[in-house]
Parts: structure tokens; C-alpha cells; sequence
């Protein structure tokens, strides 16, 4: 024990002044506390409260209070609701939850270090639109004057909250909003921002905002920001993500974005643009300047990719119109398979915000499509016009253009209104070649019909439905030349009307081959494509007509017919076989070429059978005629009904028979007979084979029934072939 004192007895000193120290230290928490305490009851901080506010000019209603001591001690606020006034700007705040922390250095001085605000409803109403006018602006400066922004505490926290500004021409809705806000780091703030913004018309956009920024009232320079978007419109998702610099005069309104580059994806076709904007001047919240803005996109969608960019010069908005100059440009590239095609232009831009609608003014605009293995090229345009897209009001696309498609002379009148799906098209062209616009089979090798042709007309047909879906077209066109099928239309014009799988085409005439043609053409859609066709063709030059289709010309004169047709079908071959209606065929002054009259009578009494039609003698073999009367009727490809009469100076026929489109096989039987001749001394003659290939031979039971009352049937046939024969050749 005396060893204890003795060692203990140079720190005695020491000790009596530590415990004086933390007798001290405890004296002053006490005093702390109890300061705290008192400062803190529910009494005295509610009139803290409502003091803290009051410095501010806000009125505050709230139902509990109570208060949590920290390390920043803090005041809780329980549905709360915040009121202010500035000039004609309203603020309202309706809070679930209000806390405000304090530094203890500031716990007297009332100057917050923390704000949070939970399940908050916060409502402005500002008497300005957007863009503002003078005056508004002048109300602006005013507003921002009035604003004290050494208040803005340290940090300020918003957490699943709400915001309604309301203007004088638009109102905007923000959801599920939080908010970090830290105010000096050291001389510059950070902000984080996401909310929901819900708009009119479905138009739903999530976004974060994030950045340095410093605030030196009413100066304000934002480094480094970041802002990301969502957007949903018309149930198609758009991503976005924006990154630029900011230096602007609040208080004027002037503000200044610099190194602004932007990048986005839309999500249903798979598109991915960027561009970047130089400089974006905004001056006194009016007047909009961008020396140039450029938009790279792509499209990356088996089995097609598209790609393209975008330039705009000199943007200028004032008020609530933008324009462009004059060289803002673009391009567009669409690549399918082995096909390529090219768009390009220039135009001036226009657009009026209080319309509604953007105006490309005097567009120069080219397109051309190439095909990798055939080194040919087709949608050839060279056009010049204006393009008007409104989409307020009577949303509506107009398109006025004049200039060349495939180096002819065009002219385009165009307007679709969105909001039905429907377009009033206007089309004048000085000619048009089919051929490189249609489709089929191209290993088709057969000489006999050129069904390679016809198969890529019929297949236009799907293509029309596929494209046009739902909408709805009335067109009007007209045609200097069309060139269809190895043929030649002059002066075409008709109606082209589309509703949904059903089309029609009305009142289509033109000039065919010295003559006049007169169509109607009806076509349903669905699992197979169905055509109803009603024809005239006048003064038609038969030979012509014959040689361009099936490229043989046995039959010449001038023909007028009449057709009626019904089919199905995705090809020459179905439609064919589904063919169904009538036809008749009259031709005036003709000649029937490849056969002579005594070809027809030179036969033996026996079953020899020989070609009809020779092809070595067409050129000088020749029935000529006055007249030539065809009738048919078809159902479903067979025809059980072909009457022809045929009345000319050396013979005289009439036949009736039968015929097949599916396999191309015709059986038909002839009364010939030269003028003069009785009826019972006409010859029978039977025709079978192919269309193109037709055997002919006497119908002895046809001759045999003339003589049904004859005692000796051979006998009297002799003799009356003998007859025949002598009259043939005392004729010829």
C-alpha cells in the first residue's frame, strides 16, 4: 500500500484537474440537454417551425411534430401542407412526411442543413407559356429577383413523390419523384434526378438527370450532365441517353448548351441513332439558335438493314416556329438481299409549333435502286416539291412534287390523314415499263405463253395487300405509255381504289393497238387471291394483240370483244385452272393465217389426220374472212360451250366444241362450206391437240348423220365429197 502512494503521488496533481475536466463536460451535456430539451418540447417547436417558415413568406399547417436528436439534430413534420406566393407564381406542397435537420452550429440560427420530404404532392402555377413572350420574360426576371437562394440547405432529398406545373398553355405531370440535391462539394452542387413525366395522349417518359452544377445566383454552370429518357409513345418504347454542358443567366433566360451528343435505341424495329449538336443558343427563353445538328441511324432487321444520316443548318426558333436554311440534307440507304436502294436530298425546314406541323420547303429529293446481280436499276426519282407533316388538328402528310421517275416527267399530289388511314393520290406520269417493278419465277423456260410475265403481274397483287394493310387509298392515275406485257398502253388513266384485302380498279381505259381498251378489275385478299375482271376491247388489232402474248399471229382484222372473268389464285397456272366467266370476240375484214381453203378439203375418205396450222406456210397460206364470231363459256378452266362463225368469199364455217386451260387441249368440230353450198354439203371436220399444235380429220360420224335415210351411206358420201372437191377447185 505505501508502494501504491508512493508511485500515485506525482499523478495526483494530473488527476484532480482530469476529473475537474470531465466534471465539466458532464455539467455542460446536463445543461446541453436540459437547453435541448426545452428547445425541443412540442410547444416550442412548433413555434420554431412556424417562425422557420414565416421567415419565408410560407404558410404551414401540419398535424404531429416531434423531433429526433443526432448528429444533425432534426424536426419532423407529419401531413404536411406548404403555401407560397411570388408575385403571380403559387407554389403548394402536401407532404406525408417533412423532415428539416439542423447543424448545432445552426440549431438557433434556423438555417437547415437537411430537408426530406416523403409521399410529397407539390403544385406550381405560373401565368407564363412556353415560349415566353415579352412580357412574360419581364414577369420572369422579377420572379427570379424575389428568390433567396442562400436558404438552399445542404442537402435537399425528395423520395416517391409527385410534381404538377401548371402553365398557361400546358400542364405536366411528374411521378414517382426523388431527388439528391447536395448543395456545395466545395464550390459546386451535384444533382440526381428521376421521375416519371405523363403527358397527353398516352405519351409516357421516365428520365434521370444527373450532374455538377454550380449556383451562383442567377448565374448557373452545369458540368458533366447526364440525362437519360424512356419514352413510351404509342405503345413503342424509345431509349435515349443525353450528355452536355450548361451556361445560362437564369434571370434573363439566356442559356447556352455545348457539347451536347445524344444516342438512343426504338425499341420495335430495332432502330439506333446518335448525333451530336455543336452549340444551342436559347435566348430569353424565346428564341432558339443551332448552328447544325447531325443524326446518324441504322436498322439492323433480318432480313434488311437500313442506314442513314441527317444534317440541319442554321436552326432558328422564334416564338413558336423553328426554320432551317436551305442545305440541310440527308441520306438513306435500304439494303435487302441483293437489292440496294438509295435516297438523298436536300430541303429548308419550317416548323410552327402552334399548328403543329414541320413544312420541308423546296426538298430535292433522289432515289435509286440497284440490283447486285442484274446491274439494273429501278425507283429512279428526281423530284422537287414541298412535304407537310401536321400532326394536330386534321393530322394529315401532304406531298406536292414534280420531276422524273425513270427519266420521265412526273407529277405527284399526295395527302394521308393519320387519324383514318386514309390517302388522296394524284399521280401523272409520262410513261412507266412494268418490267422492272414485278416479280415471278425466272426459271420458267416455257416458249409456248410467256408465264414468267404474267406471273409477276399476278403476284403484285400479295405485295399491294402486304403493303397497304389497313389503310385506305383513292388514287387517280394517268399514264402516257404503260408498258405491260409486251405490249404498249398509250394514254391510260383510271381509278385505283383501296380498302382493307379488297381493291378495285375503275374505269380503266387506254389505246391498245390502233384500238380503245375499257377495264374494271375488282381483287380480294386472303389465303388465295381472288380477281373478278369485266373487259372491252375495240378496234383492236388482233394480229398485234396475238403476237405480244402468245407470240404467234395466225388471226388478223379488226377485233372488238367483250370479257367477263372470275379466278383465284397466286399464279398463271391456278388462276387458270379456277377460271370461271364468258367471252366474245368479233373481228371485222380478217384473214386466217397458215391454212388454205383447199387444205381443208383436201382429204381422203379414210381417218388421216394432219396439222392444221403450218407454221412454214403462214406467211403466204391465208383464209381470208368478213367476219369472225367467237363465243365461250368457262367454269372452273373448261369450257363446255365455243361457238365460232365464220363467214369470208372462199368458205363459209361454223363449229362448236370443248376446251381445257389446265392441260391446254382443245376437241372441236367445223361445217365447212364454200358460198353457194347447201347445208347438207357442208364438211364436217374434227380439230384435237394442243392449242398451239391442233390435228384436223373428217368427222365421219358427223357426215354419216346428214345421210341418215340413204340406202348406201358410202356411196353417198363419196359422191358428195366429189362434189365438194370439184366445186373447190373450179373456185381457187
Amino acid at each position: 500500500m505505501k508502494i501504491f502512494y508512493a508511485v500515485a503521488k506525482p499523478y495526483r496533481k494530473k488527476l484532480k484537474h482530469m476529473a475537474i475536466v470531465v466534471l465539466t463536460v458532464v455539467l455542460f451535456l446536463i445543461a446541453a440537454i436540459g437547453l435541448i430539451k426545452n428547445l425541443y418540447n412540442e410547444n416550442t417547436l412548433r413555434q420554431r417551425v412556424i417562425n422557420y417558415f414565416q421567415q419565408k413568406n410560407i404558410e404551414v399547417n401540419f398535424d404531429v411534430l416531434h423531433s429526433q436528436l443526432s448528429w444533425h439534430p432534426a424536426i419532423v413534420l407529419k401531413n404536411v401542407r406548404l403555401h407560397k406566393r411570388i408575385k403571380d407564381v403559387e407554389y403548394t406542397l402536401a407532404a406525408k412526411e417533412l423532415s428539416i435537420a439542423f447543424e448545432w452550429r445552426y440549431l438557433l440560427l434556423a438555417k437547415a442543413y437537411r430537408i426530406v420530404i416523403q409521399k410529397g404532392l407539390a403544385t406550381i402555377t405560373v401565368p407564363f407559356s412556353f415560349p415566353f413572350s415579352e412580357r412574360e420574360n419581364s414577369l420572369w426576371q422579377q420572379f427570379i429577383k424575389q428568390l433567396d437562394f442562400n436558404y438552399l440547405p445542404h442537402r435537399l432529398l425528395v423520395k416517391d413523390s409527385q410534381l404538377r406545373l401548371i402553365t398557361n398553355n400546358q400542364n405536366w405531370h411528374f411521378n414517382r419523384v426523388n431527388l439528391d440535391f447536395i448543395n456545395g462539394i466545395p464550390s459546386s452542387s451535384y444533382l440526381n434526378l428521376k421521375a416519371y413525366l405523363i403527358m397527353d395522349k398516352g405519351v409516357l417518359t421516365q428520365f434521370n438527370l444527373e450532374g455538377s452544377i454550380d449556383w451562383t445566383a442567377p448565374i448557373l454552370t452545369a458540368k458533366n450532365m447526364a440525362l437519360m429518357l424512356w419514352c413510351s409513345y404509342n405503345h413503342v418504347l424509345y431509349q435515349n441517353t443525353i450528355y452536355f454542358d450548361v451556361d445560362a443567366d437564369v434571370a434573363q433566360g439566356n442559356i447556352v448548351f455545348s457539347d451536347m451528343k445524344f444516342s438512343g435505341r426504338q425499341w420495335r424495329h430495332q432502330m439506333i441513332y446518335e448525333g451530336n449538336i455543336s452549340q444551342l443558343f436559347w435566348r430569353h427563353f424565346r428564341s432558339l439558335h443551332i448552328p447544325k445538328i447531325t443524326l446518324n441511324f441504322s436498322q439492323q432487321k433480318s432480313p434488311y438493314q437500313l442506314e442513314g444520316f441527317l444534317g440541319l443548318l442554321q436552326v432558328y426558333c422564334q416564338h413558336r416556329w423553328c426554320v432551317s436554311g436551305t442545305n440541310s440534307y440527308f441520306n438513306v440507304d435500304y439494303k435487302k438481299n441483293d437489292t440496294h436502294l438509295s435516297l438523298n436530298g436536300t430541303s429548308s425546314l419550317k416548323w410552327d409549333l402552334q399548328k403543329k406541323s414541320v413544312l420541308f420547303q423546296e426538298f430535292h429529293f433522289n432515289t435509286r435502286e440497284f440490283f447486285q446481280e442484274e446491274q439494273r436499276a429501278r425507283w429512279h426519282m428526281q423530284l422537287q416539291g414541298n412535304f407537310l407533316y401536321q400532326w394536330a388538328g386534321q393530322r394529315q402528310w401532304l406531298i406536292k412534287a414534280q420531276g422524273l421517275f425513270d427519266q420521265q416527267n412526273i407529277e405527284l399530289s399526295f395527302v394521308h390523314y393519320l387519324d383514318w388511314s386514309f390517302s388522296l393520290v394524284n399521280l401523272n406520269l409520262a410513261a412507266l415499263d412494268l418490267r422492272n417493278y414485278l416479280t415471278g419465277d425466272k426459271n420458267n423456260t416455257s416458249k409456248e405463253v410467256n408465264t414468267y410475265d404474267y406471273n409477276r403481274l399476278f403476284m403484285l397483287a400479295p405485295k399491294v395487300f402486304s403493303w397497304l394493310k389497313r389503310q385506305q387509298v383513292d388514287a387517280k392515275i394517268s399514264v402516257g405509255r404503260l408498258h405491260c406485257l409486251n405490249s404498249d398502253i398509250t394514254d391510260v388513266s383510271g381509278l385505283f381504289i383501296y380498302r382493307p384485302n379488297h381493291m378495285r380498279l375503275v374505269n380503266v381505259a387506254g389505246k391498245l393497238f390502233g384500238g380503245e381498251i375499257l377495264s374494271q378489275l375488282e381483287v380480294m385478299g386472303g389465303r388465295n387471291v381472288s380477281y373478278q375482271l369485266q373487259q372491252k376491247l375495240t378496234d383492236i388489232d388482233i394480229a398485234s394483240l396475238l403476237l405480244s402474248r402468245i407470240n404467234v399471229a395466225y388471226l388478223s382484222g379488226k377485233a372488238t370483244a367483250f370479257i367477263t372473268a372470275q379466278s383465284m389464285g397466286k399464279n398463271i397456272k391456278t388462276l387458270l385452272a379456277n377460271l370461271s366467266g364468258n367471252m366474245q370476240l368479233n373481228v371485222q375484214h380478217g384473214m386466217i393465217s397458215g391454212i388454205e381453203s383447199k387444205q381443208l378439203l383436201v382429204l381422203k375418205a379414210d381417218r388421216q389426220s394432219r396439222k392444221l396450222i403450218n407454221k412454214e406456210s403462214q406467211a403466204t397460206a391465208s383464209i381470208p374472212f368478213d367476219r369472225l364470231r367467237i363465243k365461250s363459256r368457262w367454269n372452273n378452266g373448261i369450257s363446255d360451250y365455243i361457238s365460232l362463225y365464220l363467214d369470208g368469199p372462199q368458205l363459209q364455217i361454223s363449229g362448236a366444241g370443248s376446251a381445257s386451260l389446265i392441260n391446254r387441249l382443245i376437241d372441236y368440230s367445223l361445217l365447212v362450206k364454200t358460198p353457194g353450198m347447201s347445208s347438207n354439203q357442208a364438211m364436217a371436220i374434227r380439230m384435237v391437240g394442243n392449242f398451239f399444235s391442233l390435228e384436223y380429220s373428217l368427222d365421219h360420224k358427223r357426215l354419216l348423220e346428214q345421210f341418215n335415210h340413204a340406202q348406201d351411206k358410202p356411196e353417198a358420201l363419196r359422191q358428195v365429197l366429189k362434189q365438194q372437191w370439184n366445186l373447190f377447185r373450179n373456185s381457187l
